[in-house]
């Protein structure tokens, strides 16, 4: 059975070339993308290098809550099992500058 695998940052780096072999492996793949003209290119070049055609974007920005509500109510209404969630996409982390004394 065809396995269902969410591979998030999936547009760029280590979550494309993931999102790549697992294609390449006859998976169907999610590719969970904030940017959706870099998710879409992604998933041209996927499909194109793999010949697997059952590779999905949907949008996600981790940073926003709404729109992590809307993607799992849609991953949830579209797909009757997921067996993979390769959890990818980069965080950013901001120092805080504490004035003196702290």
């Amino acid at each position: 059975m065809k396995k269902t695998v969410i591979v998030t940052g999936a547009n760029t780096g280590i979550g494309r070339a993931t999102g790549m072999g697992l294609a390449g492996q006859n998976c169907h793949v999610i590719l969970a993308c904030r940017n959706k003209d870099k998710g879409e290119t992604a998933r041209t070049e996927i499909i194109e290098k793999t010949g697997n055609k059952e590779i999905d974007l949907l949008l996600l920005d981790l940073s926003s809550q709404k729109s992590i509500h809307e993607f799992t109510h849609n991953i949830i209404a579209a797909y009757p099992r997921l067996d993979v969630l390769i959890n990818n996409a980069g965080v950013s982390m901001q120092t805080l500058k504490h004035g003196a004394g702290n």
